[in-house]
């Protein structure tokens, strides 16, 4: 696994995502794949006025030719502005531009195996830029993919310090032993903090950060720990702005069949909360 795969669509918001993938594999010394899939989902909606009008299976041909001809040019004007891009901010790996036509999705899936970290902007092109919003797509992939999701804001600031919100689940706790043994990650400063709530009582919340807290120490860490009380989707930003984190890390929850299919809906609710990039583990 020595690659960064880094998804783009050719916005603004992808550009921010390259700066992060960029960033990631100077530091851990990656290469960096970069994936452009023309959506074969968007050319399938385009072609339902036709079907109505009776005129599809005629018509059908040629409209494909058409899309596959500005797919082509587009890829190539993306491609060209990756290069650009990994030039101005002076990456030293290798890099490969990949153009796919499918579902993003399932052409992520079959070309992930590689892949060490998946990094992809919580926004894209075509997203709705009401706050809150997450697109289907995003929320879909970070539910299949087995590899860890870098989900990148719309602005790019070099974490300095980052903040693992710790439930005690297997996925928080792979993301604990996998940071404090990373000589890269083990450097920045480290917060750990637990979230009161409906499930979690101060016992058993001070029994669970102590266990990450442990895990930290042995790997030669000394993490800033501390208890919070609240709803976890207002007291982990506000602790996040206040202790200037730039980076947060999360689990996708895997207590039950049910949680797993939604990711968890605590890291659900962070992601959209959040205005830093998000380091998603499953």
């Amino acid at each position: 696994m020595n690659k960064i795969l880094f998804c783009t669509d050719g916005s603004h918001y992808s550009e921010v995502s390259l700066e992060y993938a960029c960033w990631l594999a100077n530091h851990c010394r990656k290469d960096i794949d970069c994936l452009y899939v023309s959506s074969s989902e968007q050319f399938e909606l385009s072609m339902i006025p036709l079907t109505r009008t009776g005129i599809a299976s005629e018509s059908y041909q040629a409209f494909f030719s058409q899309y596959q001809e500005m797919e082509a040019l587009k890829s190539e004007s993306i491609k060209n502005r990756v290069g650009e891009l990994l030039r101005e901010k002076g990456f030293q790996g290798k890099w490969e531009f990949i153009h796919k036509t499918g579902h993003i999705v399932d052409v992520i899936q079959s070309i992930e195996h590689d892949a060490e970290y998946v990094v992809l902007g919580k926004r894209g092109e075509n997203a709705n830029l009401a706050a809150g919003h997450l697109g289907g797509t995003m929320e879909k992939l970070i539910r299949i993919t087995k590899k860890p999701c870098l989900l990148t804001a719309s602005k790019f600031i070099e974490p300095k310090k980052i903040l693992i919100s710790y439930d005690g689940s297997f996925t928080c706790a792979k993301a604990v032993e996998h940071l404090v043994s990373h000589p890269f990650f083990k450097d920045l400063e480290m917060h750990i903090v637990t979230v009161l709530d409906d499930s979690v009582v101060r016992d058993k919340a001070n029994v669970l950060i102590h266990q990450a807290v442990a895990v930290a120490h042995d790997a030669g860490v000394q993490p800033i720990h501390k208890i919070l009380d609240g709803k976890i989707e207002d007291v982990v930003p506000s602790y996040a702005q206040k202790e200037g984190i730039s980076l947060l890390v999360l689990g996708a929850h895997g207590h039950s069949r049910i949680r797993d299919f939604f990711v968890g809906s605590h890291s659900m609710d962070l992601i959209r909360a959040c205005h830093i990039p998000v380091l998603l583990y499953r």
